[in-house]
């Protein structure tokens, strides 16, 4: 079983720290001077070797980041080339030559940015007052920038007709507009993207005795 630990530092260290004890008296622990000897060159040139991997090892790495940090000024220049090449072909009668000639790919079309999502998890609140504070969700695929909701009311049960009421930026809106004694008012939701719908939410509203309202579903197919 060894004694001598097994990491290259730790076995250097290990080794110089036990030969100023052997050669004191080499021949008391029943080693001769020039085994003595021979171990101090070992370990001589074992830490001449462990210094120069070290050394070898910071200049690997600066050589790494220096590369790593010529290849980004090459490819951000590079870049800049190519930014002016795609607007001389924006500005050339003919872009696709211009491509051809850069050897470049031209611009993919952008793909169409997908249709909103559909609110769903509607939730309900009621102040004394009687205006109903009322929260939704939304899930809107790409970018969630940009997307308002269209919010229409039907006073006429869950079949509607709806006509207008407001449109929020937010998951939330306050209606402060129901007449007094109204049973049941229905929601269609609709979030849109620029000019682009999605599918509408329906849901509705009841409202009972002591001033409490609940949501109700409706059912999509027949409230459109």
């Amino acid at each position: 079983m060894t004694v001598i630990p097994t990491g290259i530092a730790e076995s250097i260290a290990w080794v110089n720290a036990h030969l100023s004890v052997w050669l004191a008296n080499p021949a008391a622990i029943g080693l001769t001077q020039d085994d003595v000897a021979e171990l101090a060159a070992l370990v001589g040139t074992a830490q001449q070797r462990l210094l120069a991997a070290q050394q070898a090892r910071a200049a690997s790495k600066g050589a790494t980041l220096a590369l790593h940090a010529g290849v980004d000024d090459m490819r951000g220049f590079t870049q800049a080339q190519i930014d002016r090449i795609r607007v001389h072909a924006r500005l050339s009668p003919n872009p696709a030559l211009v491509y051809q000639a850069a050897d470049i790919p031209p611009p993919a079309a952008p793909s169409p940015t997908p249709a909103p999502g559909t609110p769903f998890g509607f939730g309900i609140g009621l102040d004394q007052d009687g205006v109903i504070e009322l929260t939704f969700k939304c899930v809107n695929p790409g970018s969630n920038g940009g997307v308002t909701y269209k919010i229409e009311r039907s006073l006429s049960g869950q079949q509607g007709p709806y006509f207008y009421l407001k449109t929020v930026g937010e998951r939330k809106f306050s209606d402060d507009t129901i007449p007094p004694g109204t049973g049941l008012v229905s929601y269609k939701l609709t979030a849109i993207r620029s000019t682009q719908p999605g599918s509408p939410g329906y849901f509705a509203v009841r409202f009972g005795a002591g001033n409490q309202a609940t949501i109700v579903e409706v059912d999509k197919d027949e409230a459109a």
